[in-house]
């Protein structure tokens, strides 16, 4: 006596909110965030190189004391100030180094021409990811309508299949409608099978486009 397992083979439907899938692969896929590392360590050498180039000024400051000079002392002893009075005198100093270098401006254009690359290539990939998002989603919705009609027709062929074995034992039909219903029935069967296996992969390709990597059934 055969065993017959009663269990559906169809995983739940999901529905899925568009701004939600798309904010999740541009936060989440590993291309995106690939490219973003990448501008922003562009950005960084970009940035660097700019520093580089900025001219280092020097400041010195100095303060100076200068004693009085005084005269000869007169017949009685007495000092009277010099020609040099005390002074007091604050010094500043301030140099700029000029390289020649700087004259030349490609250390400059490299990096910053490679932070453009970055940034554009980071832009495409977020396109990518939208459009990837949105057929994906398209994919699965056609998927599950398909899927829905195929599980009507297997209903229905289940139902006049067994009308014609009923038939049958009544000898009301003959073999060769037995074998054209049977026939009939695997087909629309074998169909159904098909249609719930191109639901799973468009289910599958949702998550994969959206960053997801963790299933819920």
């Amino acid at each position: 006596q055969g065993v017959y397992a009663n269990a559906s083979l169809e995983i739940p439907e999901k529905h899925f909110v568009e701004a939600d899938l798309l904010g999740h692969a541009l936060e989440n896929r590993a291309d995106i965030a690939s490219a973003a590392s990448a501008l922003q360590s562009s950005q960084s050498k970009s940035d660097l190189a700019q520093k580089n180039r900025n001219l280092d000024y020097g400041l010195a400051l100095g303060v100076t004391h200068t004693q009085p000079m005084w005269s000869i002392p007169d017949a009685g002893g007495s000092y009277f100030p010099g020609s040099y009075p005390m002074s007091n005198a604050l010094i500043a100093t301030i140099t700029v180094p000029i390289p020649f270098s700087l004259l030349q401006d490609g250390d400059l254009r490299g990096p910053a021409a490679a932070a453009v690359q970055s940034e554009m290539r980071l832009k495409e990939l977020q396109s990518k990811a939208k459009v990837e998002v949105r057929q994906a989603m398209t994919k699965y919705n056609l998927s599950l309508k398909q899927l829905a009609a195929y599980r009507d027709g297997t209903a229905d062929a289940d139902v006049l299949m067994e009308d014609t074995l009923r038939k049958f034992a009544g000898e009301e039909n003959g073999f060769p409608d037995i074998v054209y219903y049977v026939r009939t029935a695997n087909e629309i069967h074998f169909a159904y099978l098909e249609a719930l296996a191109s639901s799973a992969k468009a289910l599958l390709s949702v998550h994969q486009v959206s960053g997801q990597w963790e299933f819920n059934f």
